[in-house]
């Protein structure tokens, strides 16, 4: 639901958790995350914003690829 005003918290819960797993199982390495539209935004603007920081705990760097038929 595009519009739920409670997506950018779920958007941070994934993130969060995500980063919670990987490093609770010794992973190490890039991340490729197969997610909503929706999230990824959320996510990007909190890495371009400075944001991340402060809601996951850790420094990112974010590289978004699209598909080359992707419309927004």
């Amino acid at each position: 639901i595009k519009d739920n005003p409670l997506n950018e918290k779920r958007s941070e819960h994934f993130i969060r958790t995500l980063l919670e797993l990987r490093s609770r199982n010794n992973l190490n390495g890039n991340l490729i995350l197969n997610t909503g539209a929706e999230h990824n935004n959320h996510i990007e603007n909190w890495i371009e914003d400075g944001t991340i920081e402060s809601k996951v705990g850790r420094k990112l760097s974010y590289v978004r690829l699209r598909a080359p038929s992707y419309s927004s």
